[in-house]
């Protein structure tokens, strides 16, 4: 894992496209969508052993796999392997964790990690469109968001990580807790027209004087929840003028008297 880190950091890599991203965990950066898809080569048989390492029986399907690469990718990869190879696990962590110790905030490698500093509360919104989960828990821990508030009607998703059983779950194992109102979503049924801005923001002005009206107990609890600690709400849109989190939070606003920050997944 820290040598993928290490090509995300120190390559060019994800300039090719899409890549793994990273975010502080138990023993440094980590990746859950890298840490799936190797479970995926275990069972599809291209890797095995406690300390991951390539199949003879697959060998041959990989060096053709690796082959079909970008030239840039694999310059990358044997730069990386010809620098870091001679290094003993022990050594790698201990120079993974000097050169990148925002990576090392949530530690336990040398016992239970420090405290972690939460954002003072107030109405946070972020939206997940075009980003990877392990980018947007980077983002949560990194803003200092100690409570998830899922306000999609729907939480299903295509993208990994973000249906809501995976989502609650891998909130859960980086210290975010997750809950769930999807009484104060949108409908699929609703959104079915959608088509350019002005369509969304007619149907965000239809959310905010008829729909969430009907919902003034689920918005109190909110406003509640908003006041007890770090709570940021979350939908899929990254452009919060075309979701309906920002009339909720305009709504939750009002109702706590605290102020309104839009964070963005994408930024840091």
């Amino acid at each position: 894992m820290k040598l993928l880190f290490l090509l995300r950091q120190e390559s060019r890599v994800h300039q090719h496209g899409a890549f793994y991203d990273f975010l502080p965990y138990k023993y440094g950066p980590y990746s859950f969508a890298a840490d799936r898809d190797l479970r995926g080569l275990v069972e599809s048989g291209f890797v095995m052993g406690e300390k991951p390492t390539l199949s003879e029986a697959k060998r041959g399907e990989a060096v053709q796999a690796y082959c079909r690469l970008p030239a840039g990718i694999r310059m990358d990869v044997s730069n990386l392997v010809r620098r870091y190879s001679a290094q003993s696990d022990s050594v790698l962590v201990d120079d993974v964790y000097a050169r990148y110790p925002e990576y090392t905030v949530l530690s336990e490698r040398n016992g239970p990690p420090q405290p972690r500093e939460f954002a003072q509360a107030a109405v946070y919104t972020m939206g997940y469109e075009g980003v990877s989960v392990d980018r947007f828990l980077h983002a949560l821990i990194r803003d200092g968001i100690a409570r998830l508030l899922d306000v999609r009607n729907n939480p299903m998703s295509r993208r990994y990580g973000f249906a809501k059983k995976t989502l609650s779950g891998l909130c859960e194992k980086i210290g975010v807790e997750y809950v769930h109102l999807p009484q104060l979503g949108i409908p699929s049924s609703e959104r079915q027209s959608l088509s350019d801005y002005a369509s969304y923001q007619e149907l965000l002005d239809r959310y905010e004087k008829a729909m969430l009206p009907l919902q003034a107990s689920a918005s109190a609890h909110v406003a509640n929840l908003t006041k007890e600690k770090a709570t940021v709400l979350v939908c899929f849109e990254a452009d919060v003028t075309c979701c309906h989190r920002g009339r909720l939070a305009s709504r939750v606003a009002e109702l706590s008297g605290l102020s309104i920050h839009h964070l963005e997944a994408r930024g840091g």
